[in-house]
């Protein structure tokens, strides 16, 4: 949903995909977790005037899959 109101490289979307990524991971599903914190990275580094997010999203990418 964030997508469509607020567009797909906002940070409010970053941080939607973010989310999910970790509920996947959470829940054992890998692959969507690892595609899902992709394209948060994705509009994050498109984004970097706001660091934290980018380093918070990239260190819980970076826990063992």
């Amino acid at each position: 949903r964030s997508e469509q109101v607020q567009g797909i490289v906002h940070l409010d979307t970053a941080l939607a995909l973010a989310k999910l990524a970790r509920f996947y991971r959470v829940t054992g599903k890998y692959d969507l977790a690892e595609s899902f914190y992709q394209r948060a990275l994705a509009i994050y580094e498109q984004n970097l005037d706001d660091p934290g997010n980018y380093a918070i999203c990239l260190n819980n990418f970076a826990v063992p899959l």
